[in-house]
């Protein structure tokens, strides 16, 4: 069950006060905003000196500072903080891994000491005076919460931070292997900060919030979540689609009525946050493979009926006794669409033994794939995840992610990354499973 509370009161004097003063806020500097950003730079106990960039320098009585992920700020963001500016708001935009001079990766960002993200809270109020809310996508996440966690335990009784807005957050303590369940970085259970979660309805994510949500309640801050319809992601594309447009446009109207939200629900924290003076169980290998490995999920393949791309039904008990790829795939993941030639010059390799590739294609509509189909060839059946409920059955964090079924129905091989499927060495597992003996039934 999606544990959200989406609370609002009109009769309540806290939010409705603070609204109409945001409003009229807003009205009053709207005439006299900042057009280009200002780059700020502050200096670390540590020397290390981050560059920011200022969108907005009016007199608002708090301010968003935007961490970026591991891939960096793409266009979306940069448009994102011009119209939050234009609305009134004030943006802080960091780079944490390029001011640190470090390799982008999520392992990095994973890894990232807590104290960038605390004293830059402390030093921009001592700049501004201002409520911070700390804000940012995806694997941005990691460093917000470990930020904060670290701001916690050092002002357990200050309320200088107003609160976490995440989109569509990944907190992973790495991406798990197939068909296990995903772990959570240790802070994320020791959390004392309301939290604002949108929720892009496309993303791999999507299904595996839930227990996300139930470790952020168990810090004692409030948690709230949102789904946004129809999104992949509101920032990662540079082409987006009409509903990712309409709601990035929304966005400075929702961050009006979230924040009051977040504020309402700060709480004096009677028990501050342990203090993590290491984490241990973060490895240095990302999760992701670069190998068929042998699955270490639960053996039996997930029962699969749906309807494909041309709206003809399959089921994968059709291929009972055969030897069986599944591939989970979306078209807008660079690797997934590196790895069709191969996977259909598999299929052609393989032609004519008892063998079968289907793909499931994740939350895409039947019209966006087929206009794909017109400009990559593939040769194989494309099945519709609709809703990506079947992606979450089959427990898959990452894209492509696939598996490979034995003559008996058991999954005996998985790989959650985009691979050439046509070397010898994937030719040479599948011909040893064609050579088992065959049943009739999954």
């Amino acid at each position: 069950m999606l544990l959200c509370k989406i609370l609002f009161s009109p009769a309540h004097r806290f939010y409705m006060r603070f609204t109409m003063q945001l409003l009229l806020m807003m009205l009053l500097i709207s005439a006299d905003i900042q057009a280009d950003p200002q780059e700020i730079s502050l200096t670390l106990s540590d020397d290390n000196e981050i560059i920011l960039q200022q969108y907005n320098t009016a007199k608002t009585p708090y301010l968003l500072l935007w961490v970026a992920s591991a891939y960096g700020f793409q266009t979306a963001h940069q448009h994102s903080a011009e119209l939050l500016a234009q609305s009134g708001f004030e943006v802080w935009q960091v780079d944490l891994l390029e001011s640190l001079f470090m390799t982008r990766s999520v392992h990095n960002m994973r890894t990232l000491s807590g104290h960038y993200v605390a004293e830059l809270v402390e030093l921009i109020y001592q700049r501004t005076g201002k409520t911070i809310f700390l804000m940012g996508d995806q694997s941005a996440a990691m460093p917000i919460m470990h930020g904060a966690h670290a701001w916690q335990v050092k002002h357990p009784q200050v309320h200088d931070l107003g609160g976490l807005l995440l989109f569509s957050p990944s907190l992973y303590l790495q991406v798990p292997q197939l068909g296990e369940e995903a772990g959570y970085l240790p802070v994320v259970s020791d959390n004392r900060l309301p939290i604002f979660i949108f929720q892009a309805q496309a993303d791999g994510n999507r299904w595996h919030l839930p227990k996300l949500l139930r470790h952020l309640y168990k810090g004692g801050g409030q948690v709230y979540a949102e789904m946004m319809p129809g999104v992949r992601s509101l920032f990662a594309f540079e082409h987006r689609i009409a509903i990712e447009d309409q709601t990035l446009q929304r966005l400075p109207q929702k961050l009006q009525t979230r924040l009051p939200l977040l504020l309402r629900n700060r709480r004096t924290i009677s028990t501050p946050p342990h203090a993590f003076t290491q984490l241990p169980e973060l490895k240095h290998d990302s999760g992701v493979d670069i190998h068929l490995k042998p699955y270490r999920g639960k053996a039996q393949a997930t029962p699969l009926s749906l309807l494909d791309v041309n709206s003809h039904p399959y089921q994968l008990k059709t291929y009972a006794g055969q030897v069986t790829i599944v591939n989970f795939w979306a078209s807008w993941c660079p690797p997934c669409v590196a790895e069709i030639p191969s996977l259909n010059r598999l299929r052609e390799q393989m032609s004519g033994q008892n063998f079968q590739l289907i793909s499931i294609n994740y939350a895409e509509t039947s019209e966006a794939i087929l206009q794909f189909m017109q400009q990559v060839s593939v040769d194989f059946p494309v099945l519709m995840d609709t809703d990506g409920q079947v992606a979450a059955q089959w427990k898959v964090f990452a894209f492509p992610s696939t598996f490979v079924i034995d003559a008996q129905g058991q999954i005996r091989y998985g790989i959650n990354a985009g691979i050439e499927w046509d070397t010898p060495e994937v030719t040479r597992i599948l011909n040893g499973l064609l050579t088992e003996p065959r049943t009739n039934e999954f």
